[in-house]
């Protein structure tokens, strides 16, 4: 009561009367195959081309999309969709890769430098991807200079200049004492360095080198008179060593590598004085190994299988598909934002690069260097680009992934990296500082990553506070200045995705850092934030030094790994009632909302029987099924009933037969189907526009051109009584559904469709309707409210035309709630008891009319009847 203590006017709300809104009688449901879609929840679709972007539209000849795609042309507004797949079904996927290393080769680097001490005939085996290859031989012989007869003695003071492999020229001169070929011998001997004289057979000399190998050599330079050396059996010239290198005990990495010329499916080279075996297999199947061998040992080589790699790849995170099914391996993504060549030479260590085009160019883009023929790859961050020169010079040098190969002209040039924001810092940023000011923050958020770099130092910083035009963060380790006005870019990624070449989805702005609430790809691409509807990013958490590594690289791949799975079995479409929820379960979280639901295509007895205990524990919905298409004949859809099916049930409807279609995915091509969406279609228009009272039949259904079996009237006559509802074809009519009965055998009214869903419409309608009761005071007062409220909705059906009879109100309906049904000891325990009785209108399912003929005083009468 309101208080008036003085004058004035006083204005008092006060609740209207509860009253009862009637629920919705349209809203179909689906379990079907499907292109893509999630396979754990039943979306909510209003129109055809909603459908296909959720799903795909149509598939493979599925019957599902079709059955969709009809019950929007018959003029359903709005259902729930949901998808079944079979085992082995997977979603497509693939790695984000930042700075992605090329795929390796199979390599081994001798421990030891040039040169070798080796000994002659020494050998190598080498197994080149575990193929055995060698051995390899290391030959050399010393030069060796026989005299040709037994040696003269020299006249006393003659002499001969001898050398050996190019090394001092040494001068022998004889005594005359020398009479043996022995004495000839040990005075050679007394002179020569490098080599020696020997004696063979007793006789004959021999000038041998100490060296061995083709480089190798013994001369006989000069003599003091003509004819001594030949009188010695020598020759005035010199002869050479042989072998494969040229000194045995020197051997060069050069010479290792002629050794390993003829290696199959590898190459040997020399590195820094040592040795290179390297497979021509790229990644883990190219691999060498160099068996254990006093060679091998002594160049360096372990005995140990040295293989490559695939490729060595720092994942971002994983791009994959939001829902499972072969579509996903038509998906790209690209990150790419722009992309050129080079237009110089590009060495390891470099800073200055020019390019071919640098209009989309900012300071602060993380630029990818990679040329294809070498697998080489660089990473530079822009600090400034002159448009004239179409020079860019980087924040700091940039080290190749070969740094002996200096990149080429026409090296790919590319980035990923999207701004939010590109400005410049007020003030110096010093080594600990943990904050600065920016001239421009637009874009900039709690999160936000951003390098600043003065082109000779740079550094990465995350951001975790703002004030002004101040940002913070966490203090930065330098080992310079950064000077004021140094650039201050916000780094993050953009990404468009294409399905068979066909834009889906386009993104900028992705941010790698967690602490982004606005931009972090793990929150916009991922989770129940997701944007996309079919893709999704998983981060892979990597947190490399410098920050900027986390960057996807550039790149237009297609991922892989989809599957659509196996081929549903009645058990994939019956589904699951336990947590995640599958089949004709996911309509459990849609509660008061769908009318009546299908399986389309799908009518093993399994399913179909499922499908109507489901549809009878609910007690709210209907499930429509159609007689299988090998049963094509009426005798043996009234056998599937009867005897298969075999249901007795108020809440299954059964249609008979399928329908033929243009082909919607193949010209000129005709398609069977079954009609549950025509169905479903036909269901919500009636209601709609006449009435859920109104039993959907002798309506004309629009899109299929033939049916598989044309329904005479007696096959009806077999059919109709046992709830098997007949679509038929009149001449001049069109197709037309004429049952409208469920597979109840009670004729208590509820074996008619329309009293079936009028009381589903009018149990759903109170049950929410009187929601506002719960804990009311349960008295004379509440029960007067609950028969207002509820004769009120009732009273209105009846005006509509709802119940029976239209011309008296009184017979139609009833609400009872006092204290007769509401004794004490329900109201004890808690319970208000509200009867509600309704009298609903029956269908004229057979019109009858008698036709008499009068001729004055006697009668001859013929019925005519039919059963629709």
């Amino acid at each position: 009561m309101v208080e008036t203590l003085h004058p004035d006017v006083y204005v008092i709300e006060e609740g209207s009367s509860p009253t009862i809104v009637g629920v919705g009688t349209g809203t179909g449901g689906f379990i079907i195959e499907a292109q893509k879609g999630p396979i754990d929840d039943a979306l909510f679709i209003t129109s055809w081309e909603q459908f296909s972007e959720r799903y795909g539209g149509y598939y493979q000849g599925k019957l599902g999309p079709i059955n969709v795609k009809a019950f929007f042309d018959e003029g359903g507004t709005r259902c729930f969709v949901g998808r079944v797949a079979g085992s082995g079904n997977a979603v497509a996927s693939g790695n984000v890769a930042a700075q992605a290393l090329a795929p390796s080769y199979g390599t081994v680097l001798s421990g030891n430098a040039e040169p070798y001490n080796l000994e002659p005939g020494e050998l190598i085996n080498v197994n080149i991807d575990a193929a055995p290859q060698g051995p390899f031989a290391f030959t050399a012989v010393e030069a060796r200079m026989v005299g040709a007869a037994p040696p003269v003695p020299g006249a006393p003071g003659t002499w001969l200049d001898i050398q050996f492999s190019g090394n001092d020229i040494r001068r022998v001169t004889f005594t005359g004492a020398e009479v043996t070929p022995a004495d000839i011998a040990a005075t050679i001997n007394t002179f020569i360095t490098d080599g020696s004289c020997q004696v063979i057979g007793g006789v004959t000399l021999d000038l041998v080198s100490d060296q061995r190998g083709s480089g190798a050599s013994a001369t006989i330079v000069a003599e003091s008179v003509p004819g001594l050396a030949i009188a010695l059996g020598f020759i005035v010239g010199t002869v050479f060593g042989s072998g494969n290198v040229a000194d045995i005990e020197e051997v060069t990495a050069t010479e290792v590598v002629g050794a390993l010329s003829t290696l199959v499916g590898a190459t040997a080279s020399v590195e820094s004085g040592k040795v290179r075996i390297t497979t021509a297999t790229v990644g883990l199947l190219g691999d060498v190994q160099v068996l254990i061998s006093t060679t091998a040992t002594a160049i360096g080589f372990d005995n140990i299988v040295h293989a490559g790699v695939d490729g060595v790849v720092q994942n971002s995170g994983v791009f994959q598909t939001a829902t499972p099914g072969a579509w996903g391996n038509q998906v790209q993504y690209d990150t790419t934002v722009w992309s050129t060549t080079t237009t110089a030479i590009f060495a390891s260590g470099g800073s200055v690069t020019t390019l071919n085009n640098v209009t989309l160019m900012r300071e602060g883009d993380i630029v990818k260097l990679y040329n294809p023929a070498d697998g080489n790859i660089g990473y530079g961050v822009v600090h400034s680009v002159s448009t004239a020169l179409k020079q860019v010079t980087f924040m700091a040098p940039v080290t190749l992934s070969i740094p002996a190969s200096p990149m080429p002209v026409g090296t790919e040039a590319s980035t990923s990296t999207y701004h939010r924001q590109v400005t410049t810092t007020v003030g110096a940023l010093a080594n600990g500082a943990t904050e600065v000011e920016l001239t421009a923050l637009a874009g900039v958020n709690i999160g936000s990553h951003i390098i600043i770099g003065d082109g000779t130092t740079m550094v990465d910083v995350i951001v975790t506070a703002k004030s002004g035009n101040i940002v913070r963060f966490a203090a930065v380790t330098l080992g310079a200045t950064i000077a004021a006005g140094a650039v201050a870019s916000t780094i993050e990624f953009a990404m468009k995705v294409y399905q068979e070449g066909n834009l889906l989805d386009q993104y900028v702005g992705l941010s790698m850092e967690p602490t982004n609430d606005v931009d972090y790809v793990g929150k916009r691409l991922y989770g129940d934030g997701n944007e996309s509807n079919d893709v999704e990013f998983v981060d892979g958490g990597l947190t490399p030094t410098p920050l900027w590594m986390r960057q996807p690289d550039p790149v237009l791949a297609f991922i892989s790994g989809a599957n659509d799975g196996a081929a549903p079995t009645d058990n994939d479409w019956k589904g699951s009632s336990s947590a995640p929820k599958t089949g004709l379960y996911l309509f459990d979280s849609w509660l008061d909302i769908i009318n009546m639901i299908s399986t389309p295509g799908v009518t093993s007895v399994s399913v179909t029987g499922n499908g109507m205990d489901y549809a009878e524990a609910r007690e709210d919905l209907e499930y429509i099924a159609f007689t299988p298409l090998a049963d094509d004949e009426a005798q043996e859809a009234y056998d599937y009933r009867m005897r298969q099916l075999n249901k007795d049930t108020m809440f299954g409807v059964l249609y008979y037969p399928w329908g033929i279609i243009d082909d919607p995915e193949i010209d000129g091509q005709d398609l069977r189907t079954s009609l549950e969406g025509w169905v479903q279609g036909e269901w919500a228009d009636t209601a709609a526009n006449i009435g859920v009272h109104k039993n959907p039949a002798n309506v004309t259904i629009r899109g299929v051109k033939d049916l598989t079996h044309y329904t005479s009237d007696g096959e009806q006559d077999l059919l109709n009584p046992v709830g098997v509802n007949v679509i038929t074809a009149k001449p001049g009519e069109g197709i037309r559904i004429m049952g409208g009965r469920t597979l109840w055998s009670t004729a208590d009214g509820r074996h008619y469709i329309s009293v079936r869903r009028l009381l589903d419409f009018i149990k759903r309608s109170m049950r929410l309707g009187n929601r506002w009761a719960v804990q009311a005071i349960n008295d004379p007062s509440l029960w007067k409210k609950l028969v207002n409220a509820n004769g009120s909705f009732l009273r209105g059906l009846w005006q509509s035309g709802m119940l029976f009879p239209s011309n008296d109100i009184t017979k139609a309906f009833f609400v009872k709630c006092d204290s007769e049904n509401n004794p004490q000891d329900q109201r004890k325990l808690g319970r208000v008891w509200v009867y509600a009785g309704v009298n609903p209108p029956y269908p004229a399912e057979f019109v009858i009319i008698k036709i008499s003929q009068w001729d004055g005083g006697s009668s001859a009468e013929e019925t005519l009847g039919g059963t629709p």
